[in-house]
């Protein structure tokens, strides 16, 4: 709405309200992600590539808008708010593009290549799905109600994530040593996978970190 930029922090909250629907929109697919992973579903992958560029419309007019409210006169307190959306906006694009660019790309591989992750390996990635959809969940509540306690939940969620990933990565390693060419492709792209969720991760870090002080 033209008219709200005349009150820039009228029309920052209903950039910030947007941005929530980016983000509920993001949380759909890496739920997706994660039921196209467990049941194979090549469909659902490429559902998940459609619903990304639905995201980046929405992200692009996210930002459009903002550059409208960046050539306004603002506050501190304003200017600060501005580039905090401006980052989240940004962070919430790039976990769509993981999740299209890398996740679905590499479950679509693992399909046509009749790769199937161990029993063991399933169980860890799921986990680590849990984990990284709580931390998005947490984060989207900390830039949306301004909630540092959300944001700070996320940031503690990194022992636990490391500590999944370590043990996933400590699975991979010690089936190094007895697996065929075949299970080495396999486990080449279950490296893959748990980077592209610890990227994920990474990212809804940064998203928490904006709604902190600078010294946390």
């Amino acid at each position: 709405d033209a008219e709200l930029l005349d009150t820039p922090s009228m029309a920052l909250n209903v950039v910030r309200m947007e941005i929530g629907h980016l983000g509920s929109h993001v949380q759909l697919m890496l739920a997706q992600a994660r039921t196209a992973l467990e049941e194979r579903d090549e469909r659902l992958f490429k559902e998940i590539e459609k619903a990304d560029d639905a995201a980046d419309i929405l992200h692009a007019e996210i930002v459009t808008f903002l550059s409208r409210i960046g050539k306004r006169e603002l506050s501190k307190e304003q200017a600060e708010e501005f580039f905090q959306l401006s980052q989240a906006a940004d962070n919430l694009e790039s976990i769509g593009d993981v999740l299209e660019t890398d996740l679905s790309v590499l479950g679509r591989k693992m399909i046509e290549q009749n790769m199937q992750p161990s029993e063991t390996m399933l169980m860890i990635l799921t986990t680590l799905y849990e984990w990284i959809y709580r931390a998005l969940e947490s984060a989207l509540k900390a830039v949306q109600d301004k909630d540092q306690l959300a944001a700070q939940e996320v940031i503690a969620m990194r022992s636990e994530i490391n500590q999944r990933v370590d043990a996933a990565l400590q699975r991979q390693v010690s089936s190094l040593a007895v697996s065929g060419q075949e299970r080495l492709n396999t486990l080449q792209m279950e490296f893959e996978l748990i980077d592209k969720l610890k990227r994920i991760y990474t990212l809804t870090k940064r998203i928490s970190r904006l709604v902190l002080p600078h010294q946390v």
